[in-house]
C-alpha cells in the first residue's frame, strides 16, 4: 500500500498483515500520489467553477463522477514505473 508520507496517514499502533507492506512517496509530491492525478481529472470536468449547497451535493457528484471515470483513463494515470517495479 502506498501512503502520502502525511502524518495523519502513520501511526505506530498500526498492525499489517505479513502480505502488505506501506511505502511512502517522498512529501510535495502530487505528482507521484495517483490519488491526486485521479482527483485533478474528476475536479477539472466535474468540479470546475461548480457551487454546491450542501455536503451532500458534492458527495453524490463525487460519487457521479467516481463512477464514470473510464478504465483506461485510470491505467494511465496510475500507471507509474515506481510503482510497477514493485510488483
Amino acid at each position: 500500500m502506498v501512503g502520502d508520507n502525511a502524518g495523519w496517514h502513520k501511526s505506530r499502533g498500526l498492525i499489517l498483515p505479513n502480505n502488505m507492506e506501506l511505502i511512502y512517496i517522498p512529501a510535495h509530491t502530487p505528482e507521484m500520489n495517483t490519488t491526486e492525478q485521479i482527483w485533478d481529472e474528476v475536479r477539472e470536468k466535474d468540479f470546475k467553477n461548480r457551487f454546491f449547497d450542501s455536503l451532500k451535493k458534492v458527495t453524490a457528484q463525487l460519487c457521479e463522477s467516481s463512477a464514470h471515470i473510464p478504465n483506461n483513463l485510470v491505467k494511465s494515470l496510475c500507471n507509474r514505473d515506481w510503482i510497477n517495479a514493485m510488483f
